[in-house]
């Protein structure tokens, strides 16, 4: 829990999840719904969220990455 942070709605107590991957990795994709459906299996009720973040970053080392982001089409 995020307890009295900055928000998106000003100062507020909130729940917010990270992923992380660890194993090292020189390229690949992400898929959020793979996280999403992760999260669930493992019982976290996600509901519904107001913004997401992906980014990378690395440790000890000269790479870049580049970041694409899209919209995932809407199923009926």
């Amino acid at each position: 829990m995020r307890v009295n942070k900055p928000s998106i709605q000003g100062t507020a107590t909130f729940r917010q999840i990270f992923s992380v991957r660890e194993d090292r990795r020189s390229g690949g994709s992400v898929n959020m719904a793979a996280h999403f459906a992760k999260w669930k299996e493992f019982g976290l009720k996600l509901g519904a969220h107001n913004s997401q973040i992906v980014a990378t970053e690395g440790q000890g080392s000269d790479g870049q990455s580049d970041i694409t982001v899209g919209v995932a089409p809407k199923t009926t």
